[in-house]
């Protein structure tokens, strides 16, 4: 049985298990009950310990064919409860295995919608950023005609990127993540229209005063000339 043991030891299963057979058959020809169990029970020892070990390294195909060689043909080194443990550590293993499994799908299923989500709302992000830099251009452009035109396009922009929103809301509603992201931009978005009208407002406002002062000084000029 020692050259058993040393197969065993090495884990080298397939010559281990001839070995074993061979000391056990000849324990058996010989009629020695103790030394028969004694094989059995070594051999069921180094069963277990390599069914441990490819549960340990997930190795569940191994793991089920020693399980199944210590609980039938070596069932008598094991009580009922001792090997209704071992099939629970079997089960419990595929079942920890299968719940990640299926949490790594999850978390992949969840990126690929995610990356959808990046892919959604990247277009109205650019459009809110070319908004925010033609509203930008506009406060300092050199003259207010060219002033007013950034503006309005800042304004278009604005209204593109609120209509591409509030359908996205309609058409991925059942989207929560999405959802929830949506309504942290639009409140950002009102507040960069609401501005630039607000500077559109002042333009119009002082070009009305210069109107108004041009036409003051035009009046003062032609009634001067009268006298």
């Amino acid at each position: 049985m020692r050259l058993a043991k040393f197969a065993a030891e090495n884990a080298l299963f397939e010559s281990a298990r001839t070995r074993f057979r061979a000391a056990y058959a000849l324990a058996a020809t010989a009629k020695d009950e103790a030394k028969q169990t004694e094989v059995m029970t070594v051999a069921a020892d180094y069963v277990e310990k390599f069914f441990r070990a490819s549960v340990a390294k997930r190795d569940f195909t191994n793991a089920k064919k020693m399980l199944s060689i210590l609980v039938v043909r070596l069932a008598e080194t094991r009580t009922e409860a001792q090997r209704a443990e071992l099939v629970k550590l079997l089960d419990d293993a595929q079942e920890k295995a299968r719940e990640e499994r299926k949490a790594a799908e999850d978390a992949r299923a969840e990126k690929n919608r995610d990356d959808e989500r990046v892919r959604l709302l990247k277009p109205i992000e650019a459009k809110i950023k070319e908004g925010n830099q033609d509203n930008s251009d506009g406060l300092v452009a050199k003259n207010g005609g060219t002033a007013r035109q950034q503006y309005d396009a800042a304004i278009q922009c604005y209204i593109e990127a609120y209509k591409a929103l509030t359908g996205l809301q309609k058409s991925k509603a059942d989207d929560k993540i999405l959802q929830e992201r949506i309504s942290t931009i639009i409140p950002d978005l009102y507040s960069d229209g609401i501005e630039t009208c607000m500077n559109a407002a002042s333009l119009t406002h002082d070009e009305d005063q210069l109107q108004r002062r041009a036409r003051v000084r035009q009046q003062s000029a032609q009634g001067g000339s009268q006298e």
